[in-house]
């Protein structure tokens, strides 16, 4: 087969392909609310859909995984939208647009920052007991990058893979918490971790010359770092506590 005839069949793989992808997500904007159809369709295909149509920005796109997903939402806000799409997998940051009123069939958002969660502290955990020779066991949603996953089992924890969100990985540390007497540090079960999180509140006070700002933006998983730099002892070097969206 010559080179042309290859470029030929190239192309025409692709200019036939690509509507049948694009068929599987079907998005609209409507002054802040989102309808969503999607069929089996991948994270970053919804999200290139919502950059796409809504003139928005996705930031840290490519780092997402897990499972294709179907989804409809009619006239839902785009900050719960969002919350619904990217559960169990990642958070984000969202940036409102400058511009005040209406923005009618355009997102309300110019930027997103996908931050890929749900799993960080269970590798550091499983790292953690390595060295101190400590049995542990990490229970992680099996929509959790693969990364993370691998470096859980590298280490040789025992890592235990749950059908939904980090929340029901939670739920089911603790019962084996309760029932075979491992210690549980998920999420706000002991207090080192939001303890340790403090500290977050001192190198940023440090970075700014021993003064605090007037607001303090976070991207959040669980809230420990959130409530750590709201616990440390800011008494010292402000009259109030600087106001944390996470």
């Amino acid at each position: 087969m010559s080179l042309t005839r290859v470029a030929a069949l190239l192309t025409l793989l692709v200019s036939v392909t690509h509507p049948a992808l694009a068929q599987n997500v079907r998005l609209e904007f409507h002054d802040g609310k989102v309808r969503l159809n999607a069929q089996n369709a991948s994270l970053r295909a919804i999200l290139t859909e919502w950059a796409r149509l809504g003139g928005t920005q996705v930031v840290n796109m490519d780092r997402l995984s897990g499972p294709p997903v179907t989804l409809q939402l009619t006239d839902v806000p785009e900050t719960q939208a969002l919350d619904i799409i990217l559960r169990g997998n990642a958070g984000y940051i969202a940036g409102q647009r400058a511009e005040a009123g209406s923005v009618g069939a355009r997102s309300s958002f110019d930027r997103i920052l996908v931050v890929p969660t749900a799993g960080n502290a269970g590798a550091a955990l499983a790292a953690y007991g390595a060295a101190a020779a400590v049995p542990v066991r990490v229970y992680a949603p099996t929509t959790t990058p693969k990364p993370i996953l691998d470096t859980i089992r590298a280490v040789g924890a025992d890592l235990q893979l749950v059908d939904g969100h980090i929340g029901d990985a939670g739920k089911a540390a603790t019962a084996f918490a309760a029932s075979d007497g491992f210690f549980n540090v998920a999420t706000l079960r002991e207090p080192y971790r939001a303890e340790g999180n403090k500290t977050l509140g001192y190198e940023l006070a440090e970075q700014l010359e021993w003064r605090l700002p007037d607001v303090v933006v976070y991207p959040t998983g669980g809230g420990e770092g959130v409530i750590g730099m709201l616990i440390f002892d800011h008494g010292r070097l402000a009259r109030s506590t600087p106001r944390s969206t996470g």
